[in-house]
């Protein structure tokens, strides 16, 4: 039988670029205020860090916002890692991009990507935590940026013994995993996944920290996975063996667990995949929900599409169930409160741009009214704890009896 395959990759480059800032007391540090770099090309694009020593927006008051800004003409896609050196031995800071994140040409409104509360400033200030010595902070960024498809190698008549990608041969260690000198176990639902150790620990650095240090796992060689189903576990390995995704049409219903477990387990490549497929399933009666996991796993590029996608779809998704609910679920849950927050910051950050022109005045008003009512629901919920608290303290010690707080 006659089996032709191809496989391909993706074009990449990296690089680095570090920026010493002599006299960081000297500089503005109004929330709003930034400082710019000079300009420098890496990957063959042009790009600029933008710090903002009192905070980019009121929100962010107190702390470094830290971004990594295109000057590009065209977009770019790209990871990066924004760091503050420690100049007296000690830890670097350190922020590393979530996958891959689009970056618009220069001159769109959202150009840059980064971290809003990098650092405290104050904490920046303490000379003893080695960031800023004799008021000198030195800044670098490292760079992947990612091109397009290149084949690599095509494959002929496999049972005439030409040889199989490196993807087709990793597929097969895989598969004959007990066969293949396994040397770990992944038990998920009762199943077993013979797997290799250098394979997980090259691609995720939880699983490398799971089978190189004193841990459970590490003694063992055996790693339980049980917050997950076997078939989203299934396409993790897979992915981390061979790089590809073979069954994503029948993963649709289980994309969000997908997406938690390479978020969990780091698995970069995965993680920009699933983001991607995600924003392509958006719709007004998942939007919510995939804004709480943007937020679980501080996923800047999902938060920021799904909060457009809202504001723009705001009559439609309101009237959900999923959104109504981040009002009316318990009143202690700070998710849907900070969430709420969240979309209002949105549209007050980006005055503006064309998107936030375009949102509905009565779309603004039901989103602080929403705000409002639960944040004094909140309050109210305090409250009844408080006046429960008190009365429970007054029961005798030799009464038996429990508070149920409805």
């Amino acid at each position: 039988m006659e089996e032709k395959s191809c496989a391909a990759k993706i074009e990449k480059s990296e690089g680095s670029f570090t920026f010493t800032l002599d006299g960081w007391s000297a500089l503005p540090d109004k929330v709003g205020e930034s400082t710019e770099s000079p300009e420098f090309e890496l990957c063959g694009k042009l790009w600029q860090l933008r710090i903002f020593p009192g905070g980019s927006l009121d929100s962010h008051a107190g702390y470094v916002s830290y971004y990594l800004a295109s000057k590009a003409t065209t977009v770019t896609k790209a990871s990066y890692k924004l760091m503050m050196l420690n100049q007296i031995g000690g830890k670097d800071e350190i922020f590393t991009s979530v996958g891959v994140r689009k970056f618009e040409a220069k001159g769109v409104q959202v150009d840059g990507w980064g971290r809003d509360k990098f650092i405290p400033a104050s904490q920046l200030k303490d000379a003893r935590n080695g960031l800023c010595i004799n008021d000198r902070v030195i800044f670098k960024v490292e760079v992947t940026v990612y091109g397009g498809l290149t084949p690599v190698v095509t494959s002929g008549n496999m049972s005439g013994g030409v040889m199989a990608s490196l993807s087709q041969t990793m597929h097969t260690l895989m598969q004959q995993g007990e066969k293949m000198f396994s040397d770990v176990t992944i038990v998920c639902d009762n199943e077993k996944i013979a797997a290799h150790k250098c394979i997980l620990a090259a691609r995720s650095p939880v699983f490398k920290a799971m089978l190189t240090n004193a841990m459970r796992e590490s003694a063992n060689s055996t790693i339980v996975i049980d917050d997950f189903e076997i078939e989203v576990v299934r396409v993790l390995i897979q992915f981390m063996y061979t790089d590809t995704i073979s069954t994503f049409a029948t993963l649709d219903g289980l994309l969000f667990d997908l997406y938690g477990a390479a978020c969990k387990y780091e698995v970069i490549g995965l993680i920009s995949i699933s983001e991607q497929r995600l924003l392509e399933k958006l719709s007004t009666t998942n939007c919510v929900d995939m804004l709480r996991m943007a937020d679980i796993y501080d996923s800047e590029k999902l938060m920021h599409e799904v909060m457009q996608y809202i504001l723009t779809n705001y009559d439609a998704v309101s009237q959900t169930e999923s959104y109504k609910s981040l009002v009316t679920e318990s009143p202690n849950c700070v998710t849907s409160a900070s969430l709420l927050e969240r979309i209002l910051d949105k549209v007050n950050s980006h005055p503006a741009s064309g998107l936030y022109k375009a949102v509905n005045p009565s779309t603004y008003v039901h989103l602080l009214s929403s705000l409002v009512k639960k944040k004094k629901s909140s309050s109210k919920q305090r409250s009844r704890e408080s006046s429960s608290a008190a009365a429970v303290q007054a029961i005798p010690d030799n009464t038996a009896g429990g508070c149920a707080i409805m």
